[in-house]
């Protein structure tokens, strides 16, 4: 048998067994979705509100408006890279939501050919 054909070839059991443990796979990376977004939206809150605390503390200074948003950024960073990494986990959690949601979709389709339907 030629790699493709082995690549093909799936039982009606895998099928039906993937068919039920998807929608679990799928409610959890949902969820972990949900979790990643709930934390990118805590980390731009955070930001924005170490930004108050810096100005309402006269911590920014320059003595024009570019100096002042060197002196922010020189200040936020720690806060900036926390929003990057939770916008890179949130990004990676829906693409594993994505995934899921097409391999269960090409398992439907599959358990459809085996029944000999086609919709």
């Amino acid at each position: 048998m030629s790699e493709q054909e082995k690549i093909l070839t799936v039982s009606k059991e895998v099928v039906i067994h993937r068919l039920l443990q998807l929608p679990g796979e799928i409610d959890q990376a949902e969820k972990d979705y949900h979790q990643e977004t709930i934390r990118v939206q805590a980390s731009q809150d955070a930001l924005a509100e170490w930004e108050v605390q810096l100005w309402a503390n006269g911590l920014i200074e320059g003595k024009n408006d570019i100096e002042r948003k060197n002196s922010l950024r020189a200040n936020t960073t720690e806060q900036r890279n926390r929003i990057a990494d939770a916008n890179y986990a949130a990004a990676r959690a829906r693409m594993a939501l994505s995934h899921r949601q097409n391999v269960f979709a090409c398992y439907r389709s599959i358990a459809r050919l085996m029944a000999g339907g086609a919709e």
